[in-house]
């Protein structure tokens, strides 16, 4: 992750030419380029101290050239990209220019520019569900486009699941809304306590649906989770005020591929898996299958 300098923007508010974190816990952390000259790296003296993974101790430089900004890689080990090229030379910035640097991403946003605001607004989300203290759906939307960025310049391989209580609204009718909360709380907490990894990203995405980013995890190793999951839920003895409570899951699973460019491309894949397996009867796990795509 990133530490130092950063500047925080209420919506809406214009501000100078900056970079932006596109990933990592700090994504949606504006740098401001206030100065002449802005040095990025791992140590701490660098005016921007990158945490992340193969980041050199002195990675990078943006400096002033008139009204523009130039970016020059500091001799870094393992180099700096822009737009996914290796950079040869100091090149001059443009809107929406990506620079990578190991594992971190940052976008070029010029002064004055609306997408400022943008940004700002996603940091601004409360992070955690108040219900179930896992994370709301505004983080987990822009994790998944941060990651989905990240994997048109890297071929990061994830997954996303998008998991739905089966009949959640007539369990609510049946057994009372306390009882929907209940079992939303105890899914909340028994899903990241059985197989979920530390950087995986579980939240709530909204009534009786979450949604799972498992990193660096093939479209194989994803089903076998999610059939984990699935069995874990449906298996789970639910109680709610000395009755039982019969709860069970349907997945869509969908991976991450060359030909999908934005967060909600990929979204709305695992979405069309859900709807499959919900069309099939639910408690069932369905992968997205390109061939069946409308």
């Amino acid at each position: 992750m990133a530490e130092d300098k950063k500047s925080p923007l209420p919506p809406g508010l214009e501000g100078p030419a900056a970079l932006v974190m596109l990933n990592g816990p700090l994504s949606g952390t504006f740098f401001d380029l206030k100065r002449d000259m802005l040095s990025f790296g791992r140590l701490p003296e660098n005016d921007v101290q990158l945490l992340e993974g193969n980041i050199s101790r002195r990675h990078f430089q943006v400096f002033r050239e008139g009204d523009g900004f130039l970016l020059k890689d500091s001799r870094s080990t393992n180099g700096t990209f822009l737009n996914n090229s290796k950079l040869e030379k100091a090149t001059l910035l443009s809107k929406g220019d990506i620079i990578r640097a190991g594992a971190a991403l940052l976008k070029f946003i010029p002064a004055g520019d609306p997408e400022r605001a943008i940004y700002a607004k996603l940091k601004s989300k409360p992070i955690l569900d108040e219900l179930t203290g896992c994370y709301g759906k505004g983080y987990f939307l822009s994790a998944l486009d941060a990651l989905t960025k990240e994997s048109t310049l890297s071929d990061r391989i994830f997954c996303l699941l998008l998991m739905d209580i089966d009949d959640f609204a007539a369990l609510n009718e049946t057994h009372g809304k306390e009882a929907g909360d209940y079992v939303l709380a105890e899914i909340a907490r028994l899903i990241p306590r059985n197989g979920i990894r530390q950087n995986d990203i579980f939240a709530r995405y909204g009534g009786g649906d979450f949604g799972l980013l498992l990193l660096d995890a093939p479209l194989s190793s994803s089903k076998q989770v999610a059939e984990r999951l699935r069995k874990l839920i449906k298996e789970r003895k639910f109680c709610h005020g000395q009755k039982r409570v019969e709860v069970s899951f349907s997945i869509g699973v969908a991976q991450i591929s060359k030909e999908i460019t934005t967060g909600s491309d990929l979204l709305k894949r695992a979405e069309f898996a859900l709807h499959q397996a919900r069309k099939a009867g639910g408690d069932r796990v369905n992968l997205h299958n390109a061939s069946n795509y409308g």
